[in-house]
């Protein structure tokens, strides 16, 4: 096929413009209006193609894509569809607008003014470095910024600490810098000054102050980045426009652009791809649908788009996806809903009327039924749809087959907003259903449990977290029975547990006593347990798989079991991805991803690919296609006023700041903001449910309340959605139907009886709830089993992948130089551990009561002995039987300590788990852990501390030459510093007697401790291999292993 040939067949199938956008000049500017169903995909996958094969070097050429997944499709179509040949698509650019820049700025960091190793913070990570800079500023600074030379108003500086990191955001968006932000900012409130009387002045001092907090911040902010060698995402676009500026007049190679969903990207972004353009003649064809900007919340302007400057535009208005009553409801109900008037651009579907009477439905509940009720007509309506056999189109041919779940989509501005009682209903109706986005993963009780045991080991005076187990499922301890516990008391200060701890079982409810004997059974595990063994202890021992099992629901039953193996795999990753960390590290991270609101999807079913219906949200359904969508639930947002400080590109940083009076200039203009705010909001929730309704491809259901046909508030200049919506069909039967929700039967009925297509034969599918595959079985058993390598005959294993690394501690190494056989019965649960000793709790216990009294600031009590003593005495009861026993031992140690410097001195660190990566000579990874009693620091350094409740002698003081070279090892590769410090480390064991506190230093040799870790992970990982368990220690004259294992010579 010669070049014309090429061409000639990258138009076939097209709409005469569809036709004009694929084969338009690649000079000026091209606006392609693409609306919803018009194939603006494939319209600009053909584009590229013919720039490509009409010549343009793919070096000169970037598509801009908005997500990374419809990047990868794109290259997949250029691919397998228009057969661009790889090295071709690896020339060119197919990237989001980030991953472009980034790409760029990693071509010359050096002159972008950043470390050549950066990284970019995204995600959870983000969020929580976010609040973490946050907090550490306000602790800095509160107090200068309510009371200093600068101060402002203690309500003002509440405000600003909660919109940093937005504030933040926002600047960084007009690509300013710290310096330029307090420029710009400063000259916008000089305008207002000019003109503003005697009054607004103290005002307005205020107001200079508040900006320079926000800079201060800022420059905060970028130094904690910097110091990590990262940036965040607003940092791609601020550096590669200061790069482009720096290197005006060069030539880019990059000089042609095709972007795609413009309607989501904003001026600053625009302007970016301009500056590629400057030094040489290019091109950019922009893609996109006003109708469908949805993400404002992500800086998106859809004015960028409406006001696009171009040489030439282009319409794609003919519809391939939906009946015509669905794209003429659609376009109807954005012109008949927004609060100005309008001019829609109306599609034509190219499918045609519905065969099926009504396309569009809209059901109204009585006033009377409560959102729960709601919930189960819809998941009724649901389960008949597929169970009564409504039909839908047979892809690729004329005729129809019976729906199945897989053909259904809920979508919903937000999952939390479902009933309570919507999955409940699902499970109910055995409907089979993958959530996008989900409720998250620690809303869900069975993980709020398993925490919930990892806070009470923690902190043993967590009354909430005693309370959520016991009430939970595991034990269905009755509000009866913990309210009597809670009055039966000695007194406020005894903590539920240590009541629970101190009444004989017997005299307990069988649940309490139940959870009592496995309280003091896991607390006695956990010292020394890393996260993820102490989350599968609780998982396998509290009762989490018999109560997953006992779900007479197949797909809660799998939900519990996945959920419970997510949580396994994040403690895992936590780790191993935190050079160190302590239970209280996770237990933070966990709270700042429940308080922050950021996401963290719950585990699927199993059944993203197959025959499930999807619930997700409208963000995520954009792209997508559904036979039949329910939107159900409609009710119009309310927009609330913003009092918080905001900034804007044409008035600076605005704030209603206390004092001020509503006639003055910023009060005015922070009316105007919100007006504005009011206005964009309520437009962009109309473009939503623009997007959700677009999906459908034949039938589209959606519900709400009666209610809902009225106003809100006095103040709404907007129509309620359902009054809106129940209009536009009344008035329009020819587009749909309005029925009452508690008649649902007549609307299904008429689905059905209205539909005389023929029914196409389709093969018979396994139902997937059967697949063997995905049996609630397997998933348990892959959490769950240990492998019993001593029934089989192993052969020597490829090593792990990265996720999959095995983890170690010296323990393990010690304990399998002692009797490999032993350590192995150990690891694979043959033998229950030794019960631990008075001597050995007696040091448990010591070193718990240290934690927790640094934890709550013990040293700076005005009694810290006393305080010491109440944290002890709360000890004891958690640890049973030899609670009593062993606080007697403690009791003169913690006295010796209390007596020391370090009592009277916060740690750095306290209890901290290390994990350090090594590698055998044969490639396999794997991970030392341990654990750290105390690190200080000041400006020499770092000090670590390792506590021994003994006597020193110089014999055990060589024993412990490997644990201090561990620790030791871990500062030498700088995992408690920033990377650009380099700081002198120092380590030294404590020996704590009822008599002294005797502190002796500790210098180790990290090499050949190397060495021994590596040789001996080395033998284990042979032995495990081979089953080759050599037996030559004189221990092994008289161990109960001694049959097992095999004579060496």
């Amino acid at each position: 096929m010669n070049k014309q040939e090429k061409l000639q067949d990258l138009l076939k199938g097209l709409t005469e413009n569809q036709e004009l956008a694929v084969k338009a000049p690649a000079s000026g500017s091209l606006k392609i209006s693409a609306g919803a169903g018009s194939g603006k995909t494939e319209v600009l996958t053909r584009r590229i193609a013919y720039l490509l094969e009409s010549g343009i070097a793919p070096s000169s050429l970037a598509a801009i894509t908005y997500t990374n997944k419809a990047a990868g499709e794109m290259k997949t179509r250029l691919s397998e569809r228009r057969k661009i040949r790889w090295n071709v698509l690896k020339d060119m650019e197919v990237a989001t607008m980030h991953s472009f820049l980034n790409n760029f700025l990693k071509e010359d960091p050096y002159k972008a003014g950043i470390d050549s190793s950066f990284s970019i913070l995204s995600g959870n990570s983000a969020s929580i470095f976010d609040v973490k800079c946050q907090k550490e500023f306000e602790e800095l600074y509160a107090e200068e910024m309510t009371k200093g030379e600068r101060a402002i108003h203690h309500k003002d500086a509440n405000r600003l600490f909660q919109s940093l990191p937005s504030l933040i955001s926002d600047i960084k968006r007009f690509l300013l810098t710290p310096n330029g932000f307090i420029k710009h900012s400063r000259a916008k409130l000089a305008l207002r000054k000019e003109f503003a009387p005697t009054e607004e002045l103290q005002a307005s001092k205020e107001e200079q102050n508040l900006i320079h907090w926000v800079f201060m911040y800022y420059s905060f902010y970028n130094e904690k980045l910097k110091k990590l060698d990262m940036l965040d995402f607003a940092d791609i676009l601020l550096k590669s426009s200061e790069l482009l500026k720096e290197s005006e007049g060069e030539a880019q190679q990059r000089r042609i652009f095709l972007v795609d969903e413009f309607q989501d990207n904003n001026p600053e972004q625009l302007s970016i791809i301009e500056m590629f353009q400057k030094s040489a003649e290019g091109h950019i064809t922009v893609v996109g649908d006003e109708k469908q900007s949805i993400y404002r919340f992500q800086g998106a302007d859809v004015s960028t788009f409406e006001n696009f400057s171009k040489d030439n535009k282009i319409e794609l208005k003919d519809n391939f996806r939906s009946y015509k009553e669905i794209v003429d409801f659609s376009g109807l109900f954005l012109e008949a809903s927004s609060a100005k008037p309008i001019t829609v651009s109306y599609q034509e579907s190219r499918l045609g009327p519905s065969p099926r009477k009504p396309a569009v439905a809209c059901l109204i509940a009585p006033e009377e039924f409560k959102p729960e009720k709601e919930a189960e007509s819809v998941t009724r309506i649901i389960a008949e749809i597929v169970r009564s056999g409504i039909m839908v189109k047979s892809k690729g041919t004329n005729s129809a087959r019976k729906a199945k779940w897989g053909d259904i989509a809920v979508i919903v501005p937000s999952l939390n907003s479902l009933p309570p009682n919507f999955e409940d209903r699902m499970y109910a109706e055995e409907i089979p259903y993958v959530m996008s986005g989900g409720l998250g993963l620690y809303a869900r009780s069975e993980i709020q449990e398993v925490i919930s045991f990892l806070r009470l080991l923690e902190d043993p005076n967590d009354d909430f977290s005693v309370t959520k187990i016991l009430s939970g499922p595991l034990y269905a301890v009755s509000d009866t029975d913990l309210a009597k516990l809670a009055f039966w008391r000695k007194d406020n200060k005894t903590t539920l547990l240590q009541h629970i701890l101190s009444i004989a079982p017997e005299k307990l409810p069988s649940g309490i006593a139940q959870f009592a004997e496995f309280y003091l059974l896991l607390k006695r595990s956990s010292r020394n347990s890393s996260i993820s063994s102490l989350c599968t202890r609780i998982i396998e021992s509290a009762g989490f798989y018999e109560y997953a099992n006992q779900q007479s629901s197949e797909l809660k039953k799998r939900r519990v079991l996945n959920n419970l193996a997510k949580l396994l795999s994040i403690t895992r990753n936590f780790e191993q991805s935190n050079k160190f960390a302590s239970l209280k590290d996770f237990l933070e991270y966990v709270a700042l991803i429940k308080t922050e609101d950021i996401e963290e999807e719950e585990a699927g079913l199993g059944l993203e690919e197959g025959d499930a219906v999807k619930i997700m949200t409208i963000h995520k359904s954009k792209g997508l296609e559904f036979p039949i969508v329910i939107v159900p639930f409609l009710k119009k947002h309310i927009f609330r006023r913003n009092n918080a400080p905001v900034f804007s590109k044409e008035f600076g940083l605005v704030s209603q700041m206390e004092g001020m009076d509503e006639n003055f200039a910023a009060m005015q203009i922070k009316e105007l903001l919100n007006s504005q705010e009011k206005e964009a909001d309520e437009a962009e929730e109309l473009r939503r449910y623009y997007v959700a309704f677009t999906r459908a491809e034949e039938l589209l259901i959606m519900e709400g309340n009666a209610k809902r046909l009225e106003k809100e508030t006095k103040e709404d200049t907007t129509p309620e959605l359902l009054k809106s919506i129940s209009d536009i069909l009344n008035e329009n039967p020819e587009l749909g139907k309005c029925y009452p929700l508690e008649n649902a039967e007549l609307f299904l009925s008429e689905l059905k009886s209205n539909d005389n297509r023929e029914i196409a034969e389709e093969n018979e599918e396994k139902e997937i709830l059967g697949q063997e595959s995905l049996s609630a079985e397997k998933i348990e058993a892959s959490i769950k089993s240990l492998t019993n390598f001593l029934a089989q005959n192993h052969e020597a294993e490829t090593f792990a992948s990265d996720k999959e690394i095995n983890t170690y501690s010296l323990g393990n190494i010690n304990a399998f130089k002692k009797c490999p056989r032993f350590y192995f019965f150990i690891k694979n649960n043959f033998i229950e551990p030794e019960e631990e000793t008075d001597a050995q709790v007696k040091g448990t216990m010591f070193h718990e009561a240290v934690r927790i009294f640094h934890a709550y600031k013990g040293e700076e009590k005005e009694n810290p002995e006393a305080f010491m003593n109440e944290v002890l005495q709360k000890l004891s009861t958690s640890y049973g039987k030899q609670g009593q026993a062993a606080m007697k031992q403690a009791e003169p140690l913690i006295k010796s300590y209390m007596q020391s410097k370090m009592a009277k001195q916060a740690p750095w660190l306290s209890e901290a788990e290390i994990n350090l990566r090594f590698e055998t000579p044969d490639g396999h990874p794997f991970y030392l852990k341990g654990y750290i009693d105390r690190i200080d620091k000041d400006e020499r350094g770092l000090m670590i501390t390792d506590f021994k409740t003994h006597a020193y002698s110089a014999e055990s003081h060589e024993a412990y030459k490997n644990q201090m070279a561990f620790y030791m090892l871990a500062a030498d590769r700088r995992v408690f510093e920033e990377m650009d410090s380099l700081p002198f480390t120092s380590g030294r064991i404590a020996y704590i007697t009822a008599k002294t506190t005797e502190i002796k230093a500790y210098d180790p040799d990290l090499l050949n401790f190397k060495n021994f870790v590596i040789s001996s992970v080395s033998e284990i990982i042979s032995a495990e291999a081979t089953h080759n368990f050599p037996q030559n220690l004189s221990e092994c004259e008289n161990c109960i292993c001694n049959k097992f294992c095999i004579k060496q010579n």
